[in-house]
């Protein structure tokens, strides 16, 4: 019973936080000639979501449903770093 309802509740997450991520418009701007994204939503005072190590915006931010409920009362602009999610993943160092 309680494994039925962990799928059930782990499902419902799933499909909120896949809308939430879709009503997002993903950006991106050049660093040097590295695609960067970024996700910028919401008006007011600026909040910047910069993501840990080995992570991404989506993965800290966006499935949680952290900028949707940010950007209901702040401008959030989340941002994917070098090498993570979907900005560019260069492999030439020079």
């Amino acid at each position: 019973m309680i494994r039925r309802l962990l799928a059930v509740l782990v499902a419902v997450v799933a499909a909120l936080t896949t809308i939430g991520a879709q009503t997002r418009e993903d950006k991106f701007f050049d660093s040097k000639g590295v695609k960067i994204h970024y996700v910028d939503a919401g008006q007011g005072e600026p909040v910047v979501l910069i993501h840990g190590f080995s992570s991404s915006l989506d993965a800290n931010w966006g499935s949680l449903g952290i900028i949707d409920k940010l950007s209901k009362d702040f401008r959030v602009v989340a941002l994917d770093v070098r090498g993570h999610g979907k900005s560019d993943k260069p492999h030439d160092t020079g």
